[in-house]
């Protein structure tokens, strides 16, 4: 591979030195990773070992389900759509940013809900053994900030 000027990157090793953090991460979550961390061990193991994973999943839940419950009163339903859907008039030409961002916990529908506990709950059962509570909140907000981008 050869730069504008000739210079071949492969010799001088910047690619190695790039690829290296990533490949070291993958390696760090392939070889420390088992069934055991996706499957409980014991029938009364709590379903989150850890007690911030519990509340990150626990906040999760009540943030969905009150966004629904909202959406369910009648006379909020005005309030909601300009503040509470991503949509380009909402978030760029209003300039309401948080409806990027709110568009994600409250749902109008049912089934919508119910999709949306599953693509949060079944992740964050899934990566407690494997990133720490935080990294695992920080995963969510990138999500969710890449999925309004790609939706405006």
């Amino acid at each position: 591979i050869f730069g504008a000027s000739g210079t071949n990157f492969q010799e001088i090793g910047i690619i190695d030195n790039m690829a290296a953090p990533l490949v070291k991460m993958w390696r760090r979550l392939w070889l420390h990773s088992s069934v055991t961390v996706a499957l409980p061990a014991k029938p009364g193991e709590p379903i989150f070992r850890c007690p911030s994973y519990r509340r990150v999943a626990a906040g999760l839940l009540l943030l969905q389900l009150g966004g629904f419950g909202l959406w369910q009163v009648e006379s909020l339903n005005a309030f909601l759509r300009a503040h509470g859907q991503c949509s380009w008039r909402n978030v760029i030409s209003e300039g309401r940013w948080w409806a990027a961002f709110v568009a994600h916990i409250g749902h109008r529908d049912f089934e919508h809900l119910l999709t949306n506990l599953g693509i949060f709950l079944v992740p964050t059962f899934l990566l407690q053994g494997m990133l720490p509570w935080w990294g695992a909140v920080t995963l969510y907000a990138l999500t969710a900030a890449a999925s309004s981008g790609c939706s405006l």
